[in-house]
């Protein structure tokens, strides 16, 4: 009989397993000193969120995700969720977020596609070919960009969860042309609660540079620093006020080191303890997942 770790489904959330939890257990030495990582939390003033693999597995919030921003916001913290996966709009984790019980007016989400959007609008770059789903292609239409087959500005890819042929054709054929390419982050790889991870962006990026050569001319996502200076901007802050948390190594923590900000790694999605070990790239903290961080608080 499987145990339910939280009841969170009056939330608008499925419940997690206990067993779907095993792979996500703290290994204990390297769990970080409390009194270091607890002044740390309390010194710090803004605090930036991945969101899968982080706070939550597709619709489900790891089970202290809302008693950690609970916590936060009653200190008086910012809370930033900070979202790669362009293949989701904005108000999808918002939805859910408010669902969970949460003060969403408190909480700012900042997504790699809004920042591509944002990117291309500023540079002047209206008519696009870009590859998406239906509900996101809707979405960059609604923005005011123009979908252009024949003679973009620029391509754009997104996370493409419908990607197939006719669209990869269409970028080798626009990139051939020297169409500008841009691209909402680099992931490879996007993690599931199935208990294997599904092809990203970044998996589509390889294949066409290994038909054309060619790679995106910019990303906007993380590791790239924009999320960053727009929540600076945003707050007033400095990058001494802030902290990011998050379960990659590639994205997450290296754009923390790029920008010279305390990071805590999360092993309850990409990054294992071993990879974490074996990497050049290092977390200023390790811990289990973002359950264990109350205590810190």
């Amino acid at each position: 009989m499987s145990t339910v770790v939280k009841d969170i489904t009056k939330f608008g959330f499925e419940p997690l397993l206990q067993e779907q939890l095993l792979w996500y257990s703290v290994v204990k030495n390297i769990s970080p000193k409390e009194p270091t990582m607890k002044s740390i939390l309390a010194q710090k003033k803004l605090f930036i969120f991945d969101i899968d693999g982080t706070i939550s597995l597709d619709n489900r919030l790891f089970a202290r995700t809302k008693d950690v921003f609970d916590k936060l916001l009653s200190q008086g913290k910012f809370i930033y969720l900070v979202t790669n996966n362009s293949s989701k709009l904005p108000s999808h984790y918002i939805s859910n977020l408010s669902r969970s019980g949460l003060d969403t007016d408190k909480i700012r989400l900042i997504s790699s596609l809004d920042l591509a959007l944002e990117y291309l609008h500023t540079n002047d770059m209206k008519h696009v070919y870009w590859a998406a789903n239906e509900t996101v292609s809707k979405y960059i239409s609604g923005k005011g960009f123009v979908f252009d087959e024949s003679s973009p500005k620029a391509i754009l890819l997104t996370y493409d969860t419908e990607i197939n042929y006719t669209k990869l054709l269409k970028i080798t054929e626009l990139l051939h042309k020297g169409t500008p390419y841009f691209a909402t982050h680099t992931d490879f790889v996007c993690p599931t609660d199935l208990g294997y991870y599904v092809p990203d962006i970044g998996s589509f990026m390889a294949l066409i540079e290994a038909a054309t050569g060619k790679t995106p001319d910019k990303t906007l996502g993380k590791p790239e620093r924009y999320c960053i200076d727009k929540a600076l901007a945003e707050t007033g802050l400095t990058k001494d006020d802030v902290i990011v948390i998050g379960d990659r190594l590639y994205t997450d923590i290296e754009l923390a080191n790029r920008a010279d900000i305390t990071s805590v790694l999360v092993l309850s999605g990409e990054t294992t303890k071993q990879m974490h070990d074996e990497s050049p790239t290092k977390a200023g903290f390790v811990i289990g997942s973002i359950d264990e961080m109350y205590e810190y608080l």
